[in-house]
């Protein structure tokens, strides 16, 4: 009977003990961040690997039209998984922030090494690839065509700036330099702009009708027309050098409102702006890094030009007025 009871007081003292012990570890709930692109799509998350293994938190990259992906987040409001933005022209991006669908600045902090003029004037996104505007031009032609002004007397030059996402953050530096005195001017080159611009080049054009190509420096490098034979007597120009540096639309990165992972986001942020993490994504989107304290592997990364001029992102306010003085032409 004794026997029988100890081994009775035994089994409840074990199953005691045991309750009383350490519980087993169970592993941290995996962290995500959904960033929504119209310049990369999902294989480029290889490019964010480092990201991934020290973070500890998995990319994924979901690939849309800006305009579709503007219309998506309207749509899903607070519901969308989208938590970040990387859209490869600042007019997009604006119209993003013009809508309200970006973070507000008193919940952004960015990066120390973000330069003012790279943050908008609203500041819920930056830049963080730069694409110049340059001239694509035969080398006999060098010497006539060295600003963007050149074009304005020019008959034999178009483009493949395709739509406003392309061109309007052009217009917005150049309205941003021209005084209000010069309006006529101004409004005189952009109709001659806009009577070029639909001369847009394709395969089947001829040199000959085109000896100089208004267009971005990343259609230079990404574009297979600029790069075929066809082409071969023909340079980048980065115009304007001499005297104002060259006008450059930007590839930007915004946080989308009420991201439901916000400090992902934020901590990836300030990722996109370590030197070798932005020399090597602006390789991808054949841009330049904003980053460049020292000489890139990619060869072209290392071409000195002048980059002075009034940011787009500075411009943002000015946005408004330039549609108004191209929708009065239209």
């Amino acid at each position: 009977m004794f026997t029988k009871r100890f081994f009775f007081l035994l089994v409840i003292l074990s199953v005691l003990l045991s309750s009383c012990g350490i519980e087993t570890a169970k592993p941290f709930r995996k962290q995500h961040l959904f960033i929504a692109s119209d310049c990369l799509d999902i294989k480029d998350t290889i490019l964010f690997k480092g990201f991934e293994k020290y973070e500890q938190i998995e990319i994924h990259i979901r690939h849309y039209r800006s305009d579709s992906l503007k219309a998506l987040l309207k749509r899903e409001g607070v519901n969308t998984e989208i938590d970040a933005v990387i859209l490869s022209s600042v007019y997009d991006m604006h119209q993003l922030s013009r809508a309200g669908l970006l973070q507000s600045q008193k919940e952004i902090t960015f990066p120390s090494n973000v330069p003012l003029d790279h943050r908008s004037a609203s500041g819920d996104y930056c830049g963080i690839g730069i694409d110049p505007y340059v001239l694509f031009s035969k080398d006999d032609s060098l010497s006539r065509v060295r600003s963007y002004r050149d074009l304005a007397n020019k008959t034999k030059w178009c483009t493949d700036l395709e739509g406003p996402s392309d061109w309007f953050p052009f217009y917005a530096a150049i309205a941003q330099k021209i005084s209000p005195k010069e309006k006529y001017t101004a409004l005189d080159w952009i109709r001659h702009f806009l009577e070029n611009k639909e001369k847009g080049i394709s395969e089947n054009d001829s040199t000959t009708l085109c000896s100089v190509v208004l267009t971005t420096f990343s259609h230079t490098r990404s574009n297979k027309t600029f790069t075929s034979k066809k082409f071969k007597d023909h340079r980048v120009n980065f115009a304007n050098q001499a005297f104002g540096g060259s006008y450059f639309n930007m590839a930007c990165y915004g946080i989308v409102k009420q991201a439901r992972n916000y400090t992902n986001a934020l901590s990836f942020l300030h990722y996109l702006f370590e030197e070798p993490v932005n020399k090597r994504l602006n390789f991808r989107l054949s841009m330049f890094p904003v980053i460049d304290t020292r000489d890139s592997s990619v060869p072209y990364q290392n071409i000195r030009y002048a980059t002075y001029s009034v940011s787009p992102l500075r411009l943002t306010s000015n946005y408004d007025r330039v549609i108004t003085i191209l929708g009065i032409l239209n």
